[in-house]
């Protein structure tokens, strides 16, 4: 919005008083409703950056501006019903509703994080489901910047229940303790009650345990993370904590992480295959080597291929077996497993090289 727009938006009529600091305004120049917030001027950089931010899971900020000695701020009008709301008018959430209302605050919290701002606040009453059920995430008022090497908040600020300990001077709040928040609102929508009241027993559960663990290592590790299980793009138990790691240092192999008997069975047929496979192959190279066979070379060049690029590598990198996606990209598993997963293409690629490659060296 370029800077003649800008101006003509403070242009308007005052509605209705929301509160003791939100105002409820109309433009003159398109009859847009629009919330008038007044802050403290100290607030002006932060609400300045959020103003820069557009996602579809977050309050717009539309211009922000000094004035003497308060922070003027021009905010979207969401039409909508906050979750505080839908629960007291409709119930209990089903998990697929929570997820799908998880999942859009992760998406409004990853544009959040991307530009170090932490929320603080994500709770029921802060959060909406506009008209066309769309999910928003509103109220900026105690949003902060993550400070590098900051020990605690300045402030110790959020809503009992929903904040994480990090909120109460255990540490420094980050895009974790926004995680915390959303496990513990997941937990408010399944049972209508706070984790220390009732924690939820169903197949959501271990999401909801992993996002309120006390120590913020143990939680997924971004709001992209926990979005991509919510979504069906990784599995809980696939994504492991610290903690975990430490009592658990190898992953269980593939086809065994479910309690699905048929997986079971396929990944059992299939190691049968490769360990027969490997001790006929290494069995053969050593009786070659006992009779001096000319077939040596050639059963050596094939065990590799075949055990080495075919099957062995692709089934570690496919199969993650040893947390590689993890070592490769510490900061985000998700980008870690791609860079696995396309290792493991490059392994059976060189494998189908090594068949062409055959009548030059031999």
């Amino acid at each position: 919005m370029n800077g003649k727009n800008k101006g003509a938006l403070w242009q308007y009529t005052f509605v209705t008083q929301l509160s003791e600091s939100l105002s409820l305004v109309k433009s003159k120049t398109n009859g847009t409703l629009m919330v008038l917030r007044v802050t403290p001027p100290d607030t002006y950089d932060i609400m300045k950056t959020l103003s820069d931010i557009r996602d579809d899971n977050l309050m717009t900020v539309y211009d922000v501006k000094l004035t003497g000695d308060l922070c003027l701020s021009l905010c979207e009008y969401i039409e909508g019903v906050t979750l505080e709301k839908a629960a007291q008018n409709r119930g209990l959430f089903s998990e697929e509703e929570t997820k799908r209302v998880a999942s859009g605050i992760c998406s409004g919290l990853e544009a959040l994080h991307k530009r170090s701002i932490v929320h603080k606040d994500i709770k029921p009453s802060n959060v909406m489901l506009d008209k066309n059920g769309r999910v928003r995430i509103i109220d900026y008022d105690i949003v902060r910047m993550s400070r590098k090497n900051a020990s605690r908040d300045t402030d110790i600020l959020g809503t009992a229940g929903f904040a994480s300990p990090e909120h109460y001077g255990f540490g420094q709040t980050d895009p974790r303790s926004d995680i915390y928040s959303v496990g513990a609102l997941m937990n408010y929508l399944l049972t209508g009650c706070l984790p220390s009241q009732k924690q939820y027993s169903g197949s959501l559960s271990p999401v909801i345990e992993r996002c309120i663990e006390t120590d913020p290592d143990n939680r997924y590790s971004s709001a992209r993370q926990l979005r991509d299980v919510l979504e069906g793009k990784l599995r809980y138990n696939t994504v492991v904590s610290p903690k975990e790691r430490r009592n658990r240092p190898f992953r269980p192999l593939p086809g065994f992480r479910g309690t699905k008997v048929f997986p079971k069975i396929l990944a059992g047929i299939f190691l049968g295959y490769f360990a027969l496979f490997a001790v006929l192959a290494v069995a053969n190279i050593i009786i070659d080597m006992l009779q001096g066979s000319s077939n040596l070379k050639y059963n050596i060049y094939f065990t590799i291929q075949f055990l080495g690029f075919f099957m062995g590598l692709p089934y570690i990198f496919f199969g993650d077996v040893f947390y590689i996606s993890e070592k490769l990209y510490p900061s985000n598993p998700v980008r870690g497993k791609q860079i696995s997963k396309a290792l493991g293409f490059v392994s059976i690629g060189i494998g189908v090289l090594m068949i062409f490659f055959y009548d030059k060296i031999f």
